[in-house]
């Protein structure tokens, strides 16, 4: 029995790579920059063509139809090229958290222009068209895939995993705070049990005839505290009593602390990263140096000094484990520089 080998030429195989090149190292090429700043261009445009669609004065015109499909079909391009270059990374690629807002992104376009190819003679939608309205929401994904070129937003979200324990920790605290204090207001806000309407009653402010609570049940109250502790005062409901308002004080004081707890230790989380980070993009040329002084190169180029070519066998090693301890430390953010052109950020 024969068996036939079928392998991909080399060409295609070189092909993959440089199209993976091009687009997960854009700083690197012309190429690649040139796609990154398209890229860039794309979805800051697609997401404020969205939003200008939408107004009912513009909604109605045809261009906005075709200049999505000019959007989705770079976008996908975009995407299959992704993951085709992904050899041997396909799933992980495909099922990662930007991968997933990639597909996301395109896929309701996708989704209802199907939909239209097979739909009845008369347009009639009929049920799904509140399902295509709700896939075209996810249109607005787009803009997070921003996050993917920016080196800043990926530190942000890396000091919110690291502060995420401790934040866990505090909105437990808080949740069982606007419990409590959500049952305690409806308890003192609710006011007299009418039994013939079936509702809590009181007597409105300034005096007169009783009116239905604005404090009906316990979820009234919740709806009060979050609106308190988050600082927002909506005003659709407030409290009448002077221990209703005795522990609305105490929910605003609370909601002060709600909002600079978090935001201090999201903060420290993420000047320890930027720090780490910083550290580690300095210590590339520190690295480039001890590598080229272990291969005995001098630094100025030509001949090696004598000093470097009698390096003695306890130098060496400790030049190496130097570099080991330094690659082992810095590796995954040195890889997230290399990764993102946005280095300013």
């Amino acid at each position: 029995h024969q068996f036939i080998m079928l392998t991909e030429p080399k060409w295609w195989g070189n092909l993959r790579d440089q199209t993976r090149f091009y687009l997960e190292k854009p700083q690197e090429s012309v190429i690649g920059m040139a796609i990154f700043f398209t890229t860039i261009v794309m979805i800051a445009t697609s997401s404020l063509t969205l939003c200008i669609s939408s107004l009912p004065e513009l909604s109605s015109y045809e261009f906005w139809a075709t200049l999505e499909t000019i959007f989705v079909s770079y976008f996908t391009i975009e995407y299959v090229l992704k993951i085709w270059s992904s050899k041997g990374e396909r799933l992980k690629r495909i099922t990662e958290f930007m991968g997933v807002i990639d597909l996301l992104s395109i896929l309701p376009f996708w989704i209802e222009l199907l939909i239209n190819s097979v739909i009845d003679e008369n347009g009639s939608y009929g049920s799904v068209g509140v399902v295509l309205r709700l896939l075209r929401l996810l249109r607005i994904l787009r803009v997070v895939r921003v996050s993917r070129y920016s080196v800043g937003l990926q530190l942000v979200g890396k000091a919110m995993r690291v502060a995420l324990p401790v934040l866990r920790i505090f909105f437990l605290v808080l949740l069982m705070s606007v419990s409590i204090f959500a049952y305690l207001i409806h308890y003192v806000e609710r006011g007299d049990w009418n039994e013939e309407r079936r509702e809590w009653e009181v007597i409105p402010f300034g005096g007169g005839p009783k009116v239905k609570s604005q404090f009906q049940s316990a979820f009234d109250g919740i709806w009060f505290s979050i609106e308190t502790v988050t600082t927002v005062g909506d005003g659709d409901i407030v409290v009448t009593t002077s221990l209703g308002k005795l522990l609305a004080t105490i929910l605003m004081v609370l909601g002060i602390l709600s909002i600079a707890f978090p935001t201090s230790a999201v903060g420290a989380a993420y000047i320890q990263e930027y720090e780490a980070a910083m550290e580690a993009k300095s210590s590339k040329k520190e690295l480039k140096k001890k590598n080229d002084k272990l291969q005995n190169k001098p630094e100025t180029g030509g001949k090696p000094t004598p000093e470097q070519l009698h390096l003695d066998y306890a130098e060496l090693l400790t030049i190496q484990n130097e570099l080991l301890e330094l690659i082992e430390k810095y590796d995954p953010i040195i890889k997230l520089f290399q990764e993102s052109p946005d280095q300013s950020t």
